[in-house]
Protein backbone atom coordinates (compact mmCIF):
# COMPACT_ATOMS: atom_id res chain seq x y z
CA UNK A 1 0.00 0.00 0.00
CA UNK A 2 1.14 3.27 -0.99
CA UNK A 3 -0.29 6.68 1.44
CA UNK A 4 0.41 10.43 0.12
CA UNK A 5 0.60 12.35 3.01
CA UNK A 6 1.24 15.69 4.03
CA UNK A 7 4.79 16.64 5.86
CA UNK A 8 4.68 20.74 5.60
CA UNK A 9 1.55 22.53 4.46
CA UNK A 10 2.50 23.12 0.79
CA UNK A 11 3.87 19.15 0.42
CA UNK A 12 3.23 15.50 0.50
CA UNK A 13 5.32 12.67 0.18
CA UNK A 14 4.37 9.13 -0.54
CA UNK A 15 5.14 6.54 2.30
CA UNK A 16 5.34 2.64 0.94
CA UNK A 17 6.17 -0.50 3.06
CA UNK A 18 5.47 -1.70 6.54
CA UNK A 19 7.89 -2.10 8.88
CA UNK A 20 11.59 -1.99 8.83
CA UNK A 21 14.72 0.60 8.80
CA UNK A 22 13.17 4.38 7.81
CA UNK A 23 14.20 5.36 4.09
CA UNK A 24 13.99 9.24 3.23
CA UNK A 25 14.46 9.20 -0.70
CA UNK A 26 15.22 12.07 -2.58
CA UNK A 27 15.55 12.14 -6.67
CA UNK A 28 17.08 13.35 -8.68
CA UNK A 29 17.13 16.14 -11.81
CA UNK A 30 19.32 18.85 -11.70
CA UNK A 31 18.33 20.91 -8.73
CA UNK A 32 15.15 22.34 -11.41
CA UNK A 33 13.20 18.74 -12.34
CA UNK A 34 12.15 15.52 -11.56
CA UNK A 35 9.50 13.93 -8.60
CA UNK A 36 9.32 11.06 -6.49
CA UNK A 37 7.14 9.60 -9.27
CA UNK A 38 10.64 9.31 -10.75
CA UNK A 39 12.46 7.06 -8.45
CA UNK A 40 9.14 5.36 -7.38
CA UNK A 41 10.32 2.17 -8.56
CA UNK A 42 13.00 1.83 -6.64
CA UNK A 43 11.26 2.84 -3.36
CA UNK A 44 9.36 -0.14 -4.01
CA UNK A 45 12.28 -2.44 -4.16
CA UNK A 46 13.21 -1.17 -0.79
CA UNK A 47 10.33 -0.92 0.91
CA UNK A 48 9.91 -4.42 -0.53
CA UNK A 49 13.34 -5.97 1.34
CA UNK A 50 12.11 -4.61 4.61
CA UNK A 51 11.85 -0.48 5.20
CA UNK A 52 8.96 2.19 5.44
CA UNK A 53 10.18 4.42 2.83
CA UNK A 54 9.53 8.17 2.83
CA UNK A 55 9.69 9.20 -0.72
CA UNK A 56 9.79 12.93 -0.87
CA UNK A 57 9.38 15.89 -2.79
CA UNK A 58 11.24 19.11 -2.50
CA UNK A 59 11.23 23.18 -4.10
CA UNK A 60 12.38 23.27 -6.99
CA UNK A 61 14.88 26.33 -8.33
CA UNK A 62 12.47 27.97 -10.91
CA UNK A 63 9.44 26.86 -8.05
CA UNK A 64 9.87 28.18 -5.22
CA UNK A 65 12.92 26.33 -4.16
CA UNK A 66 16.44 26.75 -4.28
CA UNK A 67 18.49 28.15 -0.85
CA UNK A 68 17.57 27.62 1.51
CA UNK A 69 14.06 26.36 0.56
CA UNK A 70 14.79 23.12 -0.97
CA UNK A 71 17.28 22.17 2.23
CA UNK A 72 14.07 23.48 4.55
CA UNK A 73 11.97 20.67 2.29
CA UNK A 74 14.42 17.91 2.83
CA UNK A 75 15.24 18.49 6.70
CA UNK A 76 11.17 18.61 7.27
CA UNK A 77 11.04 15.58 5.66
CA UNK A 78 13.29 13.81 7.53
CA UNK A 79 12.21 15.34 10.29
CA UNK A 80 8.56 13.89 9.74
CA UNK A 81 10.07 10.95 8.90
CA UNK A 82 11.77 10.26 12.57
CA UNK A 83 8.64 11.28 14.12
CA UNK A 84 5.97 9.49 12.41
CA UNK A 85 7.44 6.14 11.24
CA UNK A 86 6.50 3.91 14.32
CA UNK A 87 2.54 4.67 13.15
CA UNK A 88 3.84 2.68 9.53
CA UNK A 89 6.12 -0.05 11.31
CA UNK A 90 9.07 1.93 10.90
CA UNK A 91 12.31 2.18 12.66
CA UNK A 92 13.65 5.88 14.42
CA UNK A 93 15.98 4.13 15.10
CA UNK A 94 17.11 3.10 12.06
CA UNK A 95 16.90 6.77 10.20
CA UNK A 96 18.97 6.14 6.26
CA UNK A 97 18.51 8.94 3.94
CA UNK A 98 19.16 8.33 0.36
CA UNK A 99 19.12 10.64 -2.81
CA UNK A 100 20.48 10.28 -6.51
CA UNK A 101 22.19 12.84 -8.35
CA UNK A 102 21.05 16.19 -7.14
CA UNK A 103 19.06 14.55 -4.46
CA UNK A 104 22.22 13.23 -3.68
CA UNK A 105 23.45 16.48 -3.13
CA UNK A 106 20.69 17.61 -1.04
CA UNK A 107 20.43 14.53 0.99
CA UNK A 108 24.03 14.61 2.21
CA UNK A 109 23.32 18.58 3.42
CA UNK A 110 20.65 17.44 5.36
CA UNK A 111 22.15 14.34 6.77
CA UNK A 112 24.86 16.48 7.88
CA UNK A 113 23.80 20.03 8.75
CA UNK A 114 21.37 18.63 11.63
CA UNK A 115 18.99 21.59 12.88
CA UNK A 116 20.38 24.20 10.56
CA UNK A 117 17.38 24.29 7.98
CA UNK A 118 13.97 24.88 9.64
CA UNK A 119 11.10 25.44 7.17
CA UNK A 120 7.42 24.67 6.98
CA UNK A 121 7.39 21.62 8.70
CA UNK A 122 4.58 19.73 10.22
CA UNK A 123 6.47 18.70 13.04
CA UNK A 124 8.49 20.42 15.54
CA UNK A 125 12.20 21.48 15.18
CA UNK A 126 14.61 18.87 16.23
CA UNK A 127 18.31 18.02 15.65
CA UNK A 128 17.41 14.65 13.56
CA UNK A 129 21.03 13.11 12.79
CA UNK A 130 20.59 9.87 10.37
CA UNK A 131 22.11 6.68 10.88
CA UNK A 132 23.62 6.16 7.46
CA UNK A 133 23.40 8.16 4.20
CA UNK A 134 23.36 6.61 0.91
CA UNK A 135 24.64 8.85 -1.75
CA UNK A 136 23.44 7.70 -5.79
CA UNK A 137 26.17 9.56 -8.52
CA UNK A 138 26.02 12.83 -6.37
CA UNK A 139 28.01 16.10 -7.53
CA UNK A 140 28.87 17.10 -3.52
CA UNK A 141 31.14 19.67 -3.35
CA UNK A 142 28.95 23.03 -4.97
CA UNK A 143 32.46 24.82 -5.15
CA UNK A 144 33.08 22.87 -8.67
CA UNK A 145 29.35 23.91 -10.35
CA UNK A 146 29.69 27.81 -10.80
CA UNK A 147 27.96 28.85 -12.55
CA UNK A 148 25.53 25.61 -12.86
CA UNK A 149 24.16 26.18 -9.34
CA UNK A 150 24.30 30.14 -9.54
CA UNK A 151 20.03 30.36 -9.97
CA UNK A 152 19.79 27.50 -7.02
CA UNK A 153 21.86 29.87 -4.64
CA UNK A 154 20.83 33.18 -6.17
CA UNK A 155 23.90 34.30 -5.92
CA UNK A 156 27.66 34.79 -7.50
CA UNK A 157 29.87 33.10 -5.12
CA UNK A 158 32.28 36.14 -5.33
CA UNK A 159 29.41 38.67 -4.14
CA UNK A 160 27.79 36.52 -1.17
CA UNK A 161 29.63 33.40 -0.49
CA UNK A 162 27.69 32.60 2.29
CA UNK A 163 24.34 30.14 0.66
CA UNK A 164 27.14 28.60 -0.98
CA UNK A 165 29.00 27.76 1.97
CA UNK A 166 25.76 26.86 3.88
CA UNK A 167 24.54 24.45 0.51
CA UNK A 168 27.71 22.58 0.88
CA UNK A 169 27.93 19.19 2.67
CA UNK A 170 31.76 19.59 2.97
CA UNK A 171 30.74 22.82 5.46
CA UNK A 172 29.40 20.06 8.39
CA UNK A 173 31.84 17.22 8.29
CA UNK A 174 32.41 17.78 12.00
CA UNK A 175 28.47 17.52 12.65
CA UNK A 176 27.62 13.69 12.44
CA UNK A 177 30.63 11.74 12.36
CA UNK A 178 28.59 8.70 13.57
CA UNK A 179 27.28 8.70 10.31
CA UNK A 180 27.56 5.95 8.18
CA UNK A 181 28.02 6.79 4.28
CA UNK A 182 27.90 4.40 1.31
CA UNK A 183 28.45 5.97 -1.94
CA UNK A 184 27.58 4.36 -5.66
CA UNK A 185 28.61 5.69 -8.65
CA UNK A 186 28.66 4.04 -12.20
CA UNK A 187 31.84 4.39 -14.50
CA UNK A 188 30.18 5.16 -17.55
CA UNK A 189 28.05 8.47 -15.68
CA UNK A 190 28.24 11.02 -18.49
CA UNK A 191 26.07 13.56 -16.51
CA UNK A 192 27.96 13.80 -13.18
CA UNK A 193 31.44 12.55 -13.15
CA UNK A 194 32.77 10.37 -11.02
CA UNK A 195 35.03 12.44 -9.61
CA UNK A 196 32.75 14.00 -6.95
CA UNK A 197 32.02 10.79 -5.49
CA UNK A 198 35.56 10.26 -5.10
CA UNK A 199 36.37 13.97 -3.88
CA UNK A 200 33.71 13.55 -1.13
CA UNK A 201 34.39 10.04 -0.30
CA UNK A 202 38.45 11.44 0.45
CA UNK A 203 37.13 14.16 2.79
CA UNK A 204 34.72 11.72 4.42
CA UNK A 205 37.96 9.64 5.10
CA UNK A 206 39.94 12.49 6.12
CA UNK A 207 37.62 13.28 9.08
CA UNK A 208 37.00 9.52 10.07
CA UNK A 209 33.82 8.47 8.76
CA UNK A 210 32.76 4.91 7.62
CA UNK A 211 32.74 5.49 4.13
CA UNK A 212 32.82 3.00 1.01
CA UNK A 213 33.08 4.04 -2.34
CA UNK A 214 31.49 1.43 -4.69
CA UNK A 215 32.48 2.29 -8.47
CA UNK A 216 29.84 0.25 -10.79
CA UNK A 217 31.83 -0.89 -13.76
CA UNK A 218 29.29 -0.10 -17.13
CA UNK A 219 26.84 1.75 -15.22
CA UNK A 220 25.70 5.07 -16.54
CA UNK A 221 24.30 8.20 -14.36
CA UNK A 222 20.17 6.55 -14.45
CA UNK A 223 21.34 2.13 -14.14
CA UNK A 224 21.94 2.74 -10.37
CA UNK A 225 18.15 3.81 -9.56
CA UNK A 226 16.90 1.34 -11.97
CA UNK A 227 15.42 -2.13 -10.05
CA UNK A 228 15.86 -3.66 -14.00
CA UNK A 229 19.68 -2.83 -13.62
CA UNK A 230 22.00 -2.29 -10.98
CA UNK A 231 19.03 -1.80 -8.14
CA UNK A 232 19.88 -4.66 -5.90
CA UNK A 233 23.44 -3.43 -5.50
CA UNK A 234 21.98 -0.41 -4.57
CA UNK A 235 19.13 -2.12 -2.50
CA UNK A 236 21.87 -4.07 -0.74
CA UNK A 237 24.04 -0.58 -0.10
CA UNK A 238 21.06 1.13 1.71
CA UNK A 239 19.65 -1.73 3.73
CA UNK A 240 22.92 -3.47 5.18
Amino acid sequence: MTMHVPFTSTLSLDIYGSEGPTVILFHGGGWVAGSPAGIAPLAKAIAQRGAVVFNAPYRLTYAGGGFPMTFEDAACAVRFAAEHTTEYGGDPGRLIVVGHSAGAHIAAVVALAGDTFDGDCLVEMNDTLPMKLVGLAGPYNTDALEPLLEPFFGTDPAVDPEPWRLGNPFTYLDRNPDLVVRLIHGDQDQVVPLIFSRHFARRLSAHDYDVTLTIVPGADHSDIVNPAAYGDLTVDAIMR
